[in-house]
């Protein structure tokens, strides 16, 4: 059978703009696999990458063992990346080197691509005010007061 188009195709004189209309939209490779795909919703359009089933307004879908991956760069900076690890589910922020790792039990990991609790930070951390429970401190008196260290002593 025979497929029927309904899709316009056109250049834009004034602008120069390739302008594509129509209810969906779907560039294909030769064998047929939707390379992306715009599925139109009335005022919505989502954009399938990889699908032709987009759910979101962009869905990147990949086939088995590859990362699906935003890259984002600014001028000559280099680049950030956005990943969801292919191997572990895990999302992963990264800049040379995975900086920042949300893990699928909801653990953030900084500077480590293992965190083992809410917040796992591998380095140092500077902090402004430090909240154990209800007890909030922002200097070293205070967490001296809390923890009952004698400031006699070489406790430091």
């Amino acid at each position: 059978h025979k497929n029927s188009f309904v899709n316009i195709m056109y250049l834009e004189n004034d602008t120069g703009d390739l302008v594509l209309a129509g209810d969906d939209i779907n560039f294909q490779d030769l064998s047929g696999n939707s390379l992306v795909y715009v599925d139109d919703i009335g005022t919505i359009a989502n954009v399938g990458i990889g699908t032709n089933i987009p759910n979101k307004s962009l869905h990147i879908k990949t086939p088995a063992n590859i990362n699906a991956e935003i890259n984002l760069e600014s001028g000559t900076n280099t680049h950030w990346r956005m990943y969801q690890d292919e191997t572990t589910t895990d999302l992963r922020f990264w800049h040379d080197d995975d900086v920042v790792v949300f893990d699928s039990a909801g653990y953030v990991g900084i500077g480590t691509t293992t965190p083992e609790h809410n917040l796992d930070v591998a380095g140092d951390v500077n902090a402004f005010e430090y909240c154990l429970g209800n007890e909030c401190i922002n200097n070293w008196e205070d967490l001296i007061d809390i923890l009952g260290i004698s400031t006699t002593t070489d406790a430091f």
